[in-house]
């Protein structure tokens, strides 16, 4: 993150320490949120879940519904179904 940024890795560091976050957590964050919306997206309906939790980043199926039920309240297929049944992307 640092390289694309275009500073070194402890000013990153130093200057997330300052915002209360880590860059392991705005990287998480940043992976839950690209997944929510690759669930919610009918155009991606055909994916499957775990696909979509490579595509987002998680190394596994499993890491990708923990971290969406610890974040969310509900599991991948709940966020995906619900967005569908709506009709929403969001």
């Amino acid at each position: 993150m640092a390289e694309r940024l275009g500073i070194s890795p402890g000013y990153l560091h130093r200057a997330m320490r300052g915002s209360g976050h880590t860059v392991q957590t705005l990287i998480r964050e940043t992976r839950i949120a690209a997944g929510l919306h690759m669930l919610m997206d009918p155009g991606k309906s055909d994916l499957t879940i775990a696909r979509i939790a490579y595509e987002a980043g998680f190394a596994s199926h499993a890491a990708f519904t923990d971290a969406v039920r610890r974040r969310h309240g509900r599991t991948p297929r709940e966020v995906r179904d619900r967005a569908l049944r709506r009709g929403d992307d969001g």
